[in-house]
């Protein structure tokens, strides 16, 4: 939802997915790269509109969506549409409609395993990348969220990630609906840890 910072740089798209996204686009001027920046869960390109400030004044090219499911962008009910393949599919879609051949790409946290695909199914759209929290992982590479509750629990004193316990549950979608507002605060809570 960056474009609450930058109503004049929104726009959105219908993409051959048949998947609308929402984004906001500053296009770079003296021959300067653009830079894609891909959020986080639970977020939207608000996240980024401290980035957007600065390398829009730089005069570097800015594009950052609101990733499926969030700010702006559709929000299906089916899973389907959330295979990370697909989104990838769907952010060079967002490339290819703005005719950016080549970006440099921040992902942080899920925007990070996002950027992994790309880097895997896309990577000649690339110029470079970095991982903010979460590092590159190759496709199949199972988390192991076992083994880092106890690596947290030992060096931080707490589960670190036992919201992804939660959200894996059944009824993790029913219990945040009967209590959205503390689920807002929550996430607002998570990233200071």
């Amino acid at each position: 939802m960056a474009s609450i910072a930058f109503p004049s740089l929104a726009k959105s798209v219908k993409l051959p997915s048949s998947t609308t996204y929402s984004y906001v686009w500053s296009p770079p001027s003296d021959s300067n790269p653009t830079i894609l920046f891909l959020h986080g869960f639970p977020s939207s390109s608000y996240d980024w509109r401290h980035q957007i400030s600065f390398f829009k004044a730089k005069k570097y090219g800015v594009l950052v969506p609101d990733l499926l499911g969030y700010g702006g962008t559709d929000k299906p009910a089916s899973p389907e549409p959330y295979r990370l393949k697909t989104i990838a599919t769907d952010i060079v879609a967002i490339l290819d409609h703005e005719k950016l051949e080549k970006v440099h790409a921040v992902g942080h946290d899920f925007g990070s395993i996002q950027l992994a695909r790309i880097i895997n199914y896309f990577p000649d759209r690339l110029l470079s990348c970095a991982f903010l929290v979460v590092p590159y992982s190759p496709p199949g590479q199972r988390f192991d969220l076992d083994m880092l509750k106890v690596l947290t629990e030992q060096v931080m004193g707490f589960e670190k990630f036992g919201y992804m316990r939660f959200m894996d549950r059944e009824d993790s979608g029913d219990v945040i609906d009967a209590h959205v507002c503390g689920f807002a605060s929550f996430s607002w809570c998570f990233y200071i840890m």
